[in-house]
């Protein structure tokens, strides 16, 4: 063994650098350097990695079939055609399956064209085998979702708004455990005894359906668990949901249960008056006027695997193929920890989106992790809902409103945002199962899914037209903001787009949403790693349903900050017509020379009990506000056929013909010049000419009035002091007559006949008064004269909607077409009228969008020369590198800058052909090449060496725990493995779920097949940026990494320090980590000697001591030790550079050193040298066996 003869050269690279690296700002909230442990033991028992078992089990596999699932077609018609075919098609397939002992649990034609099986887990790639089977997937076992709130949603003020709305004649499907619909919240008897005595397999006469649970099916059977852990994993369906544990019939009472009053019965009275239901039993849920439909998918324990198949009844419950009578809302209050959009559950429910139906998910227990988020709500468009405190549970450390700890933070593997909104979901209290008509407390994003799925039933009825993107535009819009206890405002990727609040429900008016065919709402601009500045652009819809044009402002405001990220919206004014969109473009622009990987104020930077990692995100809210907002119309009650009014003598509105009104047009309020003129008249010539200011958010008309030559122009106020109430219009009256001798004077104004108001004075405006909907006939007399045609002065009869204002008017008439006399023609034709939706008087109407973007500076590194000659007999080698990217900060003082790009560098073990056949979901797990290098050369002692296993990946994960790398270990060189270095998060290994501590742990296999945890290091044998060296080790949104294991601990002496190994990977979506994806070798093992290495590339300095990670700034080099004799004997070694900061296309390159009479070498991934491409290169003798 020898000793180190010449240091890397980096130290002094760095310090020359120094002086000329362009300035950035160091953050110096780092710790300052010390060199870190790179392996540490482990103190405390761990359990197995995800996947470790070698139990061959059944499992429950969605089979996808060739051709499209029917929802996919474009008509009706085609769809219940598209259906037909799909299952006829399926038939032949079903007949086959018997080979590999498959057992069909279900077909699906419209949601997802599939049949879901049960078969042993070693058979899955032999169903990847038959004639029309697309892919495979394992359907990960879903789990419920839970570990005063309908009032502070903010419901009830609905239940009582002039508009009304409480979810009547809309349907829920609740996806769960079934509803117990005897309990007096469902209407049923509320007698405890009754379900202790139902039969659950049949539908007693009289029990179901009910008046609140008019529907449902039991697809699982009471025995069923899909793990089958906990019950049979094949389901025994029947007819009847009636809920055996509990969750479901939870989450039904919140969404849509009646209430059970004080004295144990069933609410059945009104919701829009101001009865106090806090004393209630069960209090009422958020749509207590809904329909129900029971959607049974789980057993009375354990998780589910038939959720695709209560979605396919959703879309067609009578099982027609026709999907007119689908459902309007479905509450999944379920899910797993696989946030793939590819999940079978959750391709299920973004095709029940596209069909129209509102799907509110939970986005899961799983904490403050990124990239946490449950499936199906990993569904672009479904709403996936996190958890709050509920008031009756706030403190002073923890406010209402503020985040439940256990509530998954985002953002959707891929970069989408999720969650979408929050709701109450800590200790709610509702309707208990078995009972009869008592209340239980349960905590979850269940909860707060319950709720969210009622409001959105409110808005469903409140606006029946609008698309599921629209509804869930209107939930996020209207969202509250989310604090902590010291008051900063959650990011997006934790909250969404804040708390439910349904209080602006009824007089919502305007939409804002990313332009997305998937049913998105929030602008999401991803994880990008950047090396030069960056723009993106995402376009914006304003919707307008409302009949009133809309000029808004867009603004910005954040919550998470990162410097140098700039959000850019247009400055202008934006014109929106009445029941019409615009589009809007929004530009992100980052400067990534400024990003200083700043964490979220919200979030801790610690998971169990150490630094985590996290994602450094940009996010906050676009805002749009209608503040700037006049609305002008025009009539012309004078005598003049037609005139044109105009503003600031441009057109305003032309030709407005006698006795009519014009349509609103809105302006910025400030001060006009407003003109009356004949049809092209000069402005010289006007009738009438006035100088106004327009005040913000008013309405007005401007009314022409006169005859003769003697005219004006009234401007009248038509602004809306409250909305019309539930059921009815309403209606103003205008006398627009002159204050002269001619004038008809004051006039008394009758509806059908009655008298409603008495001297309506010239050129005024009478208050509102409310008016029953339909056909109504007007009559203007002179006052205090008895009603005849000789004082009928105007008429008109006019119709009014539900909810409008009708404004009825007299004026002048001069015209042709009534013979002279003729009193009641002349009437009529004085007589006009308009109606319109009102605006109410208030302050400007603000929705906000959700924005978010994860940015990190990039490196663009590459070494200078990949043939590196070395001398015959030279001990040390060296290469440059070359960095024109931002990220290119040297070490420079006692703190790190978070612009400090890295290397690692190994001797190249083999490079690994792609697979073919693979999901792109598993890339992740398709090896391109294995690195191997130790650091005996620096500590010079076997005991004390570690050993690090570089890997490069041909597909890019979003997180560490997509993906999992195992080095299998033999010591003993007996064929048989002793040991196993896993890649995992400290999370997992603990058995609270995934986190963001990410590890690679040594298990020693015990003679039981059992592990034993021995050893663990972090990722890139780097803690977390925010302790230690400060130096990020990009565990996100890479392709490449690197694990290390302490020689002693594999029992690795100076005497023994040989070993075989071998490298497999698993992916998430690749059964759950249970199915290799790659392995290397192919077959057998590889060989290594610790003591007899051709080239060890090194790191000497702090604080990246004793690593082969390198700081690979501009014109650093990296150096290293070889072995001259045994450079020459096997002619040239490869070293395999990983580039942690560079682009995922550019993180791999290989390096060739050759001892002066070998050339070779080759460049970056993707363009080795034909010769090489795909072989196998190893240092030392390959022992290949079987």
């Amino acid at each position: 063994m020898r000793l180190r003869l010449a240091s890397i050269t980096m130290l002094v690279c760095v310090a020359i650098l120094a002086a000329h690296t362009s300035p950035t700002t160091i953050a110096q909230d780092r710790s300052p350097l010390r060199p870190p442990p790179i392996t540490y033991d482990v103190t405390s028992p761990l359990g197995p990695p995800p996947g470790f078992s070698q139990e061959v089990k059944r499992v429950t596999v969605m089979l996808e079939l060739d051709g499209s699932p029917a929802i996919s077609a474009s008509t009706p018609d085609a769809v219940t055609t598209q259906s037909t075919q799909n299952r006829k098609a399926q038939q032949g397939l079903i007949a086959s399956l018997q080979q590999v002992d498959a057992e069909v649990l279900f077909q699906t034609s419209i949601a997802y064209n599939g049949i879901a099986v049960s078969v042993q887990s070693n058979q899955i790639s032999a169903l990847q085998s038959f004639p029309g089977v697309v892919n495979t997937h394992v359907i990960t076992p879903k789990k419920r979702s839970s570990i005063s709130a309908t009032a502070f949603s903010g419901a009830p003020v609905i239940w009582s708004s002039p508009r009304r709305a409480a979810g009547k004649d809309i349907r829920i499907g609740i996806v769960d455990t079934g509803i117990d619909y005897m309990h007096a919240t469902f209407g049923g008897s509320g007698r405890r005894d009754n379900q202790s005595t139902n039969d659950s397999r049949i539908i007693e006469s009289g029990s179901f359906p009910t008046q609140k649970v008019v529907g449902g099916f039991d697809f699982a059977g009471n025995g069923y668990d899909a793990s089958g852990e906990e019950g049979s994993v094949t389901p025994s369906p029947d007819p009847d949901p009636l809920d055996c544990q509990g969750h479901g019939t939870h989450v039904a009472s919140t969404t849509a249960g009646f209430g059970v009053t004080p004295d144990g019965e069933t609410y059945r009275d009104d919701y829009s008056g101001s009865y106090d239901f806090s004393e209630f039993l069960v209090g009422p849920g958020v749509a207590p006027e809904a329909s129900l439909y029971a959607l049974k998918v789980f057993g009375c324990s354990g998780t589910t695997a038939l959720t695709t198949l209560a979605i396919e009844w959703a879309l067609d419950p009578n099982g027609d193929g026709n999907i007119d009578d689908r459902l309007d809302v479905l509450a999944l209050a379920l899910g797993s920890q696989d946030s793939s959009p590819n999940d079978p559950d959750a391709v299920a429910v973004q095709n029940a989106v596209d069909a129209g139906i509102v799907v509110v998910t939970a986005a899961g227990d799983n904490g403050d992790t990124f990239y946490s988020i449950d499936a199906p709500a990993s569904a672009t468009g479904s709403i996936a809902i996190g958890a709050t405190l509920d008031p009756s549970q706030a403190t002073d450390d923890a406010p209402a409103g503020s985040l439940a700890t256990f509530t998954a933070r985002g953002p959707q593997r891929g970069g989408a945002a999720k969650p979408d909104l929050v709701s109450s979901g800590v200790s709610i209290l509702s309707a208990e199962a078995g009972s009869g008509n008592e209340a239980v407390m349960m905590t979850g994003t269940s909860m707060a899914t319950a709720q969210v799925a009622g409001a959105a039933a409110l808005l469903r009825q409140l606006n029946p037209e609008w698309t599921p993107q629209q509804i869930k535009a209107a939930l996020m819009n209207t969202a509250a903001p989310t604090q902590d206890a010291e008051g900063n405002v959650y990011p997006p990727s934790i909250s969404g787009a804040g708390r439910l609040s349904a209080v602006r429900f009824d007089s919502l008016d305007l939409l804002a949403y990313v332009e997305d065919d998937e049913g998105a709402v929030s602008l999401s601009y991803g994880a990008p790693l950047l090396s030069q500045e960056w723009t993106d652009t995402r376009s914006l819809v304003i919707d307008n349903p409302s009949a009133h044009e809309r000029v808004v402002t867009l603004s910005s405001t954040t919550t998470a900050t990162e410097a140098g990220v700039f959000i850019e919206v247009p400055d202008e004014h934006v014109r929106i017509p009445p029941q019409e969109h615009v589009t809007v473009p929004v530009k992100v622009r980052i400067e990534p020379e400024k990003l200083d990987n700043t964490p979220d104020p919200t979030m801790s930077l610690r998971q169990s009990n150490a630094p985590r990692y996290f994602l450094a995100e940009h996010g906050g809210f676009i805002q749009v506000e209608t503040r700037e907002d006049v609305q002008i119309r025009t009539a012309n009650a004078s005598d003049i056929a037609s005139v044109g009014f105009y503003i600031d003598f441009k057109i305003l509105d032309a030709p407005v013909d006698q006795s009519t009104f014009g349509l609103y047009r809105s302006f910025e309020p400030r001060k006009y010049t407003i003109q009356v003129r004949e049809l092209g008249a000069d402005p010289s010539d006007a009738l009438v000419t006035k100088r106004l200011t327009l005040d913000e958010l008013r309405d007005y008309t401007f009314v022409l009035i006169g005859r003769d030559g003697r005219y004006d122009m009234l401007v009248v106020d038509d602004t809306a002091t409250e909305l019309p109430a539930k059921d009815q219009s309403l209606v103003r009256f205008l006398n627009a007559s002159r204050t002269n001798d001619r004038s008809p004077g004051p006039l008394d104004v009758y509806i059908n006949n009655e008298l409603q108001i008495s001297r309506l004075e010239p050129r005024r405006l009478s208050d509102f008064i409310p008016l029953t909907p339909g056909k109504h006939a007007v009559q203007f007399f002179r006052a205090g004269s008895t009603p005849s045609p000789e004082s009928l002065v105007a008429s008109e009869t006019f119709g009014v909607s539900t909810g409008e204002v009708a404004v009825v008017a007299a004026g002048r008439y001069s015209g042709e077409e009534c013979s002279p006399g003729n009193r009641q023609c002349e009437a009529m034709r004085r007589g006009f009228s308009t109606t319109a939706q009102p605006r109410v008087d208030e302050s400007s109407v603000k929705v906000q969008v959700p924005f978010q973007v994860f940015p990190r500076s990039g490196s663009e590194v590459d070494v200078v020369d990949q043939n590196v000659r070395i001398p015959p007999d030279a001990t040390t080698f060296s290469f440059a590198l070359r960095n024109t990217g931002v990220r290119n900060t040297p070490i420079d003082g006692p703190f790190v800058s978070p612009l400090v790009p890295i290397a690692s560098v190994l001797e190249l073990v083999q490079s690994s052909p792609r697979l073919s056949d693979l999901d792109e979901s598993s890339r992740v797990a398709d090896l391109e090449y294995v690195g191997i290098t130790n650091n005996l050369a620096e500590v010079n002692d076997v005991s004390i060496t570690t050993i690090f296993f570089g890997t490069a990946s041909y597909g890019a994960w979003s997180t560490p725990n997509d993906v999992q790398f195992r080095v299998y270990f033999d010591t003993d060189l007996n064929g048989t493995d002793d040991y196993v270095l896993v890649s995992a998060s400290r999370g997992v290994l603990r058995s609270t779920g995934p986190n963001d501590v990410f590890e690679s742990i040594l298990y020693q296999i015990l003679p039981d097949s059992t592990l034993q945890a021995r050893g663990a290091s972090y990722w890139n044998t780097l803690a977390a940026p925010t302790v230690q060296t400060g130096i990020d080790g990009a565990p996100y949104n890479t392709s490449v990494g690197m694990q290390a294991v302490n020689a002693r601990t594999l029992g690795l002496t100076n005497t023994q320090s040989r070993f075989r190994y071998r490298v497999e990977t698993r992916a998430r979506d690749a059964e759950n980590f249970e199915r290799t994806v790659d392995r290397v070798p192919s077959r057998g093992y590889l060989e290594y000697d610790v003591a007899k290495v051709v080239a060890s590339p090194i790191n000497t300095v702090s604080p990246l001591l004793n690593r082969p990670i390198f700081v690979s700034v501009e014109g650093a080099e990296i150096s290293g030790e070889v072995d001259p004799a045994a450079l020459r004997t096997k002619g040239q070694q490869e070293l395999l550079v990983l580039y942690h900061h560079n682009e995922v296309q550019n993180q791999t390159e290989v390096v060739t050193l050759s001892n002066g009479l070998v050339n070779g070498g080759r460049g970056r991934v993707g363009q080795p040298s034909p010769s090489q491409s795909g072989a196998v290169r190893v240092f030392l003798p390959l022992l290949a066996r079987e």
